[in-house]
């Protein structure tokens, strides 16, 4: 099972986003605390996007479900 299924508010989890910089592909790597859980449009249970705050400098970033890649531990 995904990860990303598993996933709930108050979560924190370990993000991998991938980019395309000047030819390179850079991955960055970022722990955040899950603020809130958004469904999809053709299953609302079934969490698609997540409002994650960045623990390392309290940034609030929309987080895609497919780049959760680990759940470090749960409430």
């Amino acid at each position: 099972m995904p990860p990303f299924l598993r996933v709930k508010s108050g979560d924190y989890i370990i993000m991998k986003v991938s980019a395309q910089v000047a030819k390179k592909e850079v991955d960055n790597w970022w722990m955040g605390h899950i603020i809130f859980c958004k469904g999809g449009a053709r299953d609302p249970r079934a969490n698609t996007m997540f409002h994650a705050s960045n623990v390392d400098n309290g940034g609030i970033h929309w987080v895609n479900a497919d780049e959760v890649i680990h759940i470090v531990c749960t409430d």
